[in-house]
């Protein structure tokens, strides 16, 4: 969720919460210095008022309740997280090069792609997903225009590394593909 539309919750909760407080404080009687011929109906006290401000305070209390239970929560969280994963989040898989390499021995291609292109998301700066995925795209599965793209991406991922913009440029020349002069990191 949004910082902005967290203000606006807060903003219309509180907002909400003092309204509610000031009609339910003008839907009861002040009692010094009031005479009794002064007094509105239901005992001196003005039922509307008091039950719109009740609504408001309930509906102000809806608005913030999801931030206030993950406020609350949190510590409990936090206890069970040190409980059960004690060296904390994984953030990402580790990187593992031959799970591909092994479906592409097996011809298992799809499979491959996907721990290719795993690879590019999890390690974006892994050289070696970029080169397998763009293979695959154009000898088994035939999608030059997908390979094309990805070369580009890449290309622009490793404009400033030399090494690594090599290294794509001589596996894009080893996959037999027209390319064409436009290069992307130029």
């Amino acid at each position: 969720m949004s910082i902005l539309v967290r203000i606006i919750r807060w903003g219309f909760g509180i907002g909400f919460i003092g309204i509610g407080i000031s009609m339910m404080a003008d839907g009861m009687p002040s009692f010094p210095g009031m005479e009794e011929e002064q007094l509105p109906l239901h005992n001196g006290v003005q039922i509307g008022s008091i039950f719109l401000g009740i609504t408001l305070i309930i509906l102000a209390a809806v608005i913030v309740a999801p931030d206030l239970c993950r406020l609350a929560a949190s510590p409990f969280t936090a206890m069970i997280d040190a409980i059960f994963l004690p060296g904390g989040r994984a953030d990402k898989p580790d990187l593992n090069l031959r799970l591909p390499a092994f479906y592409l021995k097996e011809e298992r291609f799809d499979d491959a792609l996907a721990e290719y292109l795993k690879i590019i998301r999890y390690h974006p700066d892994e050289v070696e997903g970029w080169i397998g995925a763009i293979a695959l795209w154009i000898d088994p599965f035939d999608e030059p225009e997908k390979a094309r793209k990805l070369y580009e991406k890449a290309g622009r991922r490793f404009r400033h590394d030399g090494e690594a913009r090599a290294r794509l440029e001589e596996a894009w020349g080893k996959a037999h593909v027209s390319r064409s002069d436009h290069r992307p990191w130029s």
